[in-house]
């Protein structure tokens, strides 16, 4: 099973270097300043688009990953599950910073730096997500919870741009945040309602294709809409096979919407509380 899966990823990253050398595509020459949500959410696009390729095949490799061990019941192959969405956010997330500075990478680059910082982003993932399990577990721990989701949103940024350790990076996401919050807040929550709806939106209406097609006559049509909306994890049989593994190719195709999202609103508050737009420019000079 390993070597299906490293193989299964061999193949998409050799794939995006093929795609990569015959990208003759400038960098998206987005200016480095200041954004209003309108100008994030318009940059995300733009940059999505750019960049097709790049974050196709990342997400690509959550795909084809994610079809290989859902076929597993191992607890390990189902830990694996819990973590592969997890490392394949990490590498967008590097490839969207790549792709905001105007720099050409390529899926096995943004992986190779997953690599590289795995144990700093899984044990700053372990604190962030101890600690807000744990705050939400009582009714009087929610409003904590949702401040310490909105304080710490950017560590993964963190760990994957900067070099901070692992418990540094909450600790630079909550710089970055502070003074900020509610405007943090505010656009996230945009954010992930428009990568929401868009998922929704896409998957549904595959849904009620693939049930009016005939393909599916033998399954009822709440059956598949119950496992689709509300119990997407359950054990699947016969022909809802193919509809998960149509589902899970949108889901691939818009994940890359947060993660650029997030990004552009990381560099903002840098740019906003650090000058970190001159760094760059004065970086460039120096070159």
């Amino acid at each position: 099973m390993a070597m299906t899966f490293q193989h299964m990823d061999g193949k998409m990253l050799h794939l995006n270097d093929t795609l990569q050398k015959s990208d003759g595509e400038a960098a998206a020459g987005i200016s480095l300043r200041p954004m209003g949500f309108a100008d994030i959410l318009d940059t995300t696009f733009s940059l999505y688009r750019n960049r097709f390729r790049l974050f196709l095949c990342i997400s690509a490799v959550y795909f084809f990953s994610h079809i290989v061990l859902s076929t597993f019941t191992h607890w390990i192959i189902s830990f694996c599950e819990l973590v592969l969405p997890f490392l394949c956010y990490a590498a967008l997330t590097f490839a969207s910073a790549q792709a905001y500075l105007g720099k050409h990478i390529t899926a096995r680059v943004a992986f190779n730096q997953v690599k590289y910082r795995f144990w700093r982003f899984i044990g700053s993932s372990l604190l962030y997500w101890i600690v807000v399990v744990f705050l939400s577990v009582s009714i009087i721990g929610i409003p904590f919870a949702i401040y310490f989701l909105t304080r710490w949103s950017f560590y993964i940024q963190a760990a994957m741009v900067e070099k901070p350790s692992a418990t540094n990076t909450l600790k630079r996401s909550s710089e970055l945040v502070k003074g900020a919050w509610w405007r943090v807040f505010g656009i996230i929550i945009a954010i992930w309602l428009i990568y929401f709806m868009i998922d929704v939106i896409l998957i549904t209406s595959a849904t009620l294709i693939f049930a009016s097609s005939g393909i599916a006559s033998e399954v009822d049509l709440w059956e598949i809409i119950r496992q689709t909306l509300w119990e997407p994890h359950v054990q699947l049989e016969g022909i809802l096979h193919l509809l998960h593994a149509i589902q899970t190719a949108i889901s691939a195709l818009t994940m890359p919407i947060t993660a650029i999202g997030f990004t552009l609103l990381y560099f903002d508050l840098r740019i906003r509380k650090e000058g970190f737009d001159i760094e760059i420019m004065l970086a460039r000079e120096e070159m």
